[in-house]
C-alpha cells in the first residue's frame, strides 16, 4: 500500500483575531491549479472550522477538522498544527507524505520513488544549505517507526516554536551527514528562478518560492515526465 499523501491549511492568529492570508489563499489555488493531481491524489486537512470552508470552496473533500487539538497546538496553529495534523494521520497509518501547498510535482509517484522513501524507514526532509532549522518540512515523509519521537517532540523545549525545530529535537546531532534523512534531488528547494535547473530525471517535486517560476519549470516537467 502506498504511504498517504496529505496537505493542510489552518487559520494564523493575528492578535484576538484568526485568518488565512491572501498570499495563502492564492497559493492553493495556484498549486490545485498546476498540480490538478492534488485534488485526486491528496487527503485535505484542516485545523478549524473557516479553514476547512476555504477548502471546499475550493471543491476539496475535507477529510478531517482538527479544532480539537490541545490547547498548545491551538495558541499557536502557524507553528505547531501542521506536525499535530501529521502526527495524528501517522497514527492511523503506516506511513504518510506531507506536501505543501508552494510545490510543483514534476512527475507521477511510482515505485521507485516509494521504494526510495521506505529504504532506510527514516523520515525524508528537504536540505537547504545554511537552511536556519536545518530540516526543511515542505515535502516530507514518515513511517510508524516514528510515532513516539513525533509524539516525544511535543514536549521539548526548542529555541522558537517551529515544526521543523521540533522534529530536529528528536532527530540524530549529526543528521547533516546521514544521507537517509534527505531526499537529495527527489525533492528539490528552488529559491531563485536560476535553481530550476537542479531539477534533474530523478525529481519527483519542487519546492518553490514563487509559481512565476513554473514558466521556467513546464520544459523540464515535459523533458522529465508525462503529467498525472
Amino acid at each position: 500500500m502506498d504511504p498517504v499523501l496529505i496537505t493542510g491549511l489552518f487559520s494564523k492568529k493575528y492578535g484576538h483575531l484568526e485568518k488565512i492570508s491572501q498570499k495563502i489563499l492564492h497559493e492553493v489555488q495556484t498549486s490545485l491549479y498546476i498540480n490538478r493531481e492534488y485534488r485526486e491524489r491528496l487527503i485535505f486537512l484542516a485545523g478549524d472550522v473557516s479553514a476547512a470552508s476555504v477548502l471546499k470552496n475550493f471543491g476539496l473533500k475535507v477529510h478531517c477538522i482538527f479544532d480539537d487539538a490541545p490547547d498548545f497546538i491551538l495558541k499557536e496553529p502557524a507553528f505547531r498544527m501542521k506536525h499535530w495534523m501529521v502526527y495524528q494521520m501517522l497514527r492511523h497509518h503506516q506511513e504518510v507524505i506531507w506536501i505543501d501547498w508552494d510545490t510543483v510535482n514534476i512527475k507521477p509517484l511510482d515505485v521507485p520513488f516509494f521504494q526510495f522513501c521506505r529504504k532506510y524507514q527514516t523520515p525524508r526532509f528537504v536540505y537547504i544549505p545554511g537552511y536556519h532549522a536545518t530540516i526543511n518540512c515542505s515535502v516530507y515523509y514518515v513511517c510508524q517507526k516514528w510515532l513516539s519521537a513525533m509524539e516525544k517532540s511535543f514536549y521539548i523545549p526548542t529555541l522558537e516554536t517551529n515544526d521543523e525545530l521540533m522534529w530536529l529535537s528528536v532527530l540524530p546531532k549529526d543528521i547533516k551527514e546521514k544521507k537517509e534523512f534527505w531526499w537529495g534531488d527527489y525533492v528539490v528547494n528552488v529559491w531563485l528562478q536560476n535553481e530550476c535547473d537542479w531539477v534533474t530525471s530523478n525529481t519527483y517535486f519542487v519546492h518553490i518560492k514563487t509559481f512565476d517560476y513554473y514558466q521556467r519549470l513546464e520544459p523540464l516537467i515535459k523533458k522529465y515526465a508525462k503529467k498525472i
